[in-house]
């Protein structure tokens, strides 16, 4: 696996290029590569019964200490859009403090590995999934520019990435009560839900939000032209961002 590591002022992610076979990856390929990501196995006997000895630690958790604020680390068995990123953490009343997206691309399908942080979904006010897409569209940008610069073989490639509309969510880290993340745990299109014990994760996320709900209350986000969005990345807006909180331009 080659690895490229890319980077922006307010946005870091890192993409991975996995070669695979000729055919395209599915959904449950790209699910079990997010899995397995987080698990650190690529054995599938390991790997079910780390998902099942997690669904049975959230469940005693849900029973014993459901309003206890935690933070779960959720994976998708089928991508999720924004939109639906949006509404499952609204019906739930969770925060997502990361998201992990995956996209293939190219003649030999490779799969890309975008990862979305808790500073890049906070640094523009807004709706989750509006949030979302702007950081898609951010990255879609960047994709373009490449494709710029890159040599002719690869070209194509971040060509077809920054004007691919299949880049969906495979897993989400949220913040809320157990009992919410029990119930989304078992929604039917969730593969796995593992409860992050530290919680620092939590504290942390709390004091990064703070930060940022205090500067956009001093200095809102002004948008000139159409607002951005996942569709519409390349052209036509410019972000002026509160003081000091560069946002990177197309």
């Amino acid at each position: 696996m080659k690895v490229l590591v890319l980077s922006l002022a307010a946005l870091l992610v890192t993409v991975a290029f996995q070669a695979t076979a000729a055919q395209r990856p599915t959904d449950a390929d790209l699910s079990i590569s997010a899995i397995e990501g987080y698990t650190r196995t690529a054995d599938s006997t390991d790997r079910a019964m780390r998902i099942q000895a997690a669904r049975e630690t959230l469940q005693a958790r849900a029973a014993s200490s459901p309003d206890q604020e935690t933070s779960a680390a959720i994976f998708f068995a089928g991508g999720f859009t924004p939109e639906e990123i949006g509404k499952l953490a609204t019906d739930h009343g969770v925060e997502i403090s990361s998201a992990e997206l995956k996209v293939v691309a190219g003649p030999d399908q490779r799969v890309f590995t975008i990862f979305v942080g808790t500073d890049d979904l906070l640094v523009v006010p807004g709706s989750l999934s509006e949030r979302l897409k702007i950081a898609i569209g951010h990255w879609r940008a960047e994709f373009f520019s490449l494709s710029k610069v890159a040599p002719a073989d690869e070209a194509a490639r971040y060509l077809e990435l920054a004007t691919n509309r299949s880049i969906r969510c495979f897993r989400i880290d949220v913040i809320g009560e157990v009992t919410s993340v029990h119930a989304i745990s078992r929604n039917p299109r969730v593969a796995a839900a593992f409860l992050q014990e530290s919680s620092d994760l939590v504290d942390g996320y709390r004091a990064i939000k703070r930060a940022y709900d205090q500067r956009h209350a001093s200095a809102p986000t002004i948008v000139k032209g159409p607002r951005p969005s996942e569709d519409a990345p390349l052209r036509g807006y410019t972000i002026v961002p509160p003081t000091d909180s560069p946002v990177p331009k197309p």
